[in-house]
């Protein structure tokens, strides 16, 4: 049906459990380290939400003295792209140095113990405590620092722009979801403090989520449409924000579509299931404009999802 609560399964939730992993990255194969991904052949082993120090050497794996290894940071795995011979692992900085850090220098490495432990095929396993301790030790002295995400980096903007204190901190309120924007979501689709696709209806757990993503937005008026936003499940929205699930027009209904490289068994956890519908009985509450305006910006976001899946 349209309107389908799928509830929330937290012991499956609660089961899943990240890791921390490592990769090592092959600079005389593959040149320098891009910092945004990494290919693995052992797809098995990996899970969004993970942690991962990406590792990296400048020659193969002899044992001459010339050899130099590299930290090059610590990384969540953000989302996965499916290859004919492994995945693609999308990162986000966790703690990420202006420069890799060089590690045959350092008091406490042990050249031969990285070598057998790290660079001798073994990509995507388990870090060992030690060496964890000792990555993030260096990661701390070197004072790396977390990648901005595109929130922070929206605010920092609205910060930067020419209008008063008030309008700033209504535009700040409106881009992670809340004040009044929040106001002309919950306005515009009558369906009061109610997830639109699970329909929870815990406010403490639902974002007013922009359709068209606040940064492609070219005037305030769309950044405060409420035709522009769903109230969604602070999970369902984070999602959503990154583009990895949208809502296809089928017929009278919009389906929920998720991109590929993302587990079903655990979206299934979280209660979000692939062909789920949006409350559709609630778009005859919407005028002819608000829904012309909901349905050129769910268009959008569709555009953007299928760009990020090809």
């Amino acid at each position: 049906t349209a309107c389908h609560n799928s509830g929330y399964n937290i012991e499956n939730r609660l089961s899943i459990k990240m890791k921390n992993i490592f990769a090592y990255h092959k600079i005389h194969e593959h040149g320098k380290f891009n910092g945004e991904w990494y290919k693995t052949n052992s797809p098995n082993n990996v899970n969004i939400g993970d942690i991962i120090y990406i590792l990296s050497g400048n020659t193969g794996s002899g044992t001459n003295g010339s050899h130099k290894y590299y930290l090059e940071g610590k990384y969540k795995i953000d989302r996965f792209e499916v290859l004919s011979d492994g995945r693609k692992l999308l990162l986000d900085g966790i703690s990420v140095p202006d420069k890799p850090i060089i590690l045959n220098d350092k008091n406490d490495f042990n050249k031969e113990s990285f070598r057998n432990r790290f660079a001798s095929g073994q990509s995507c396993t388990t870090v060992p405590e030690n060496f964890r301790y000792f990555f993030d030790t260096l990661l701390d002295k070197n004072r790396a620092v977390p990648q901005i995400s595109s929130l922070e980096t929206d605010i920092e903007n609205i910060f930067n722009v020419n209008i008063t204190d008030t309008e700033k901190e209504q535009l700040i309120k409106a881009r992670i979801g809340q004040g009044v924007f929040r106001g002309n979501v919950k306005t515009t689709w009558g369906m009061g403090e109610v997830c639109a696709l699970t329909l929870v209806n815990i406010p403490e757990l639902l974002i007013a989520s922009h359709i068209k993503a606040w940064k492609d937005c070219t005037t305030k008026e769309e950044r405060l449409d409420g035709s522009n936003g769903l109230l969604l499940c602070s999970h369902i929205d984070a999602l959503f924000d990154r583009h990895l699930v949208t809502f296809i027009k089928s017929g009278r209904e919009y389906i929920l579509e998720v991109n590929k490289t993302l587990d079903k068994k655990t979206l299934s956890g979280l209660g979000i299931i692939p062909g789920q519908a949006l409350c559709t009985t609630n778009f005859r509450k919407l005028n002819m404009e608000d829904f012309e305006r909901f349905e050129l910006y769910m268009s959008y976001h569709n555009e953007t999802f299928q760009q990020l899946r090809t």
